[in-house]
């Protein structure tokens, strides 16, 4: 008895631990970003695996006309099925008609023809589902009628009796070319296994980063100027407008200093997470404007997942104690509004990283990570392509005298006489025919 209290115990140990580990694989939910901000203004963008979790319904279909219940899609392929109760009751009639012509043929000691699978699996897709329409909202449009897509749809709305599925099309994410159908089917088949990072294309990469560095953005504007974080410290030291173009191309230059007892490695590799955040002078930081180094001679046409593989060059090893710089530049044909800058501005380099360089050969220690914030230091701007003038050092004003002592000395410059000029000199000349003579 004991024994078999052990071993179900055991089990049930395993099955609450698979249970939480599987919980655990879940990513924690992302933080609402800020309204009126611009990662607000972006649609969130979700995973492969994140969007066959998310959408309640998947199909490869055909637009039809429209009609005021909404663009119909004639059903090619059903990937994935709503789990509604009312949505399974009006396919189960299609399901047992099609288990009963099985059980029939079986009857007879039949076996299904090839012609007779292909009539089944062609009857099984067109009435597997009831009728089903889409309507667009926001920036989004039905296609055109015979436009075949891929939808994933997940925002229900109510239907009629001729059409009982309706959905809303509102995200970028609801439609897709007809070719990642193949893709979506291999995805849903590996179900858990399936890669939680991936993206079924490369817009939706694109976005997610875009999305991630505005949240990242409006992190950096909230941040405090000048404080240390971690053991580490960076300062501004010459943030400069460009000599040689008049279009407020400008560099900082910043400093990193180790204030740990230690060795520190940093991520310094091509994908740079270096920038400043300008606002103008008395403005409020929230309406900084944030601008990340660049580095298109290295980083131009080289895929995201490439720029994602480190090696032990990409980090940079800061000694205890001692001080290191970067010179950022930024070219004004590289950041939109820079050339239309104009007036006294404040300039804080900034760093910030998230990778720890978790595997990398030779790297015995985990990377600093963090934000970092330099003071705020002048810089003057002009669209018109006028350099600043150079202020020139200017001693203290004198303390004013009163008005008696003011007369007084007024008085005595009248009646003093000025100081003589020293009489000239004459150096008498010999004359010409005395020097003969001798």
């Amino acid at each position: 008895m004991n024994r078999l209290t052990s071993v179900l115990l055991a089990s049930f140990c395993c099955a609450c631990f698979c249970a939480a580990a599987e919980e655990g694989a879940k990513p924690a939910p992302k933080p609402a970003p800020k309204a009126g901000s611009e990662a607000a203004d972006l649609p969130e963008i979700y995973t492969l695996a994140e969007l066959l979790e998310k959408a309640d319904l998947i199909v490869l279909g055909e637009v039809s006309d429209a009609d005021g219940i909404g663009s119909r899609i004639k059903v090619l392929d059903l990937l994935k099925q709503p789990e509604d109760p009312a949505v399974k009751k009006m396919t189960e009639p299609a399901r047992e008609k099609l288990a009963e012509e099985r059980l029939a043929l079986l009857a007879a000691g039949k076996e299904p023809k090839a012609e007779d699978e292909q009539k089944e699996e062609k009857l099984k897709a067109a009435t597997v589902l009831p009728a089903l329409a889409v309507e667009a909202a926001g920036r989004m449009r039905v296609p055109a009628a015979g436009t075949q897509g891929l939808f994933f749809l997940w925002e229900r709305i109510d239907g009629s009796k001729e059409v009982p599925l309706r959905y809303r099309l509102a995200h970028p994410q609801c439609l897709y070319d007809p070719s990642y159908a193949a893709t979506a089917k291999v995805a849903l088949a590996r179900g858990r296994f399936l890669d939680r990072t991936v993206y079924l294309r490369d817009w939706d990469e694109k976005m997610a980063r875009r999305g991630a560095e505005a949240s990242a953005d409006d992190a950096i504007r909230a941040h405090a100027a000048g404080a240390d974080e971690n053991g580490m410290r960076l300062k501004a030291l010459s943030p400069r407008r460009s000599v040689h173009r008049n279009d407020n191309s400008f560099s900082v230059v910043v400093e990193f200093e180790n204030l740990l007892g230690r060795d520190v490695y940093f991520f310094d590799g091509m994908q740079s997470n270096f920038g400043v955040r300008l606002r103008k002078k008395d403005a409020a930081p929230e309406t900084a404007v944030v601008l990340r180094v660049k580095m298109k001679n290295v980083t131009e046409g080289v895929d995201g997942g490439t720029l994602e593989l480190l090696d032990y060059g990409d980090f940079a090893l800061l000694a205890k104690g001692k001080t290191c710089t970067r010179t950022l530049y930024f070219d004004a044909p590289d950041h939109l509004g820079v050339k239309e800058l104009d007036g006294e501005y404040l300039v804080a380099g900034f760093y910030a990283s998230t990778v720890e360089g978790k595997g990398v050969k030779n790297l015995n220690t985990l990377a600093w990570t963090g934000t970092l914030l330099t003071q705020e230091v002048p810089l003057a701007f002009s669209k018109d392509g006028t350099q600043p003038v150079q202020r020139r050092y200017t001693p203290p004003k004198r303390a004013a005298k009163s008005e008696g002592e003011g007369e007084k000395d007024n008085a005595a410059a009248k009646t003093e006489p000025a100081p003589a000029a020293p009489a000239a000199q004459v150096v008498p000349v010999e004359p010409a025919e005395a020097k003969a003579e001798k």
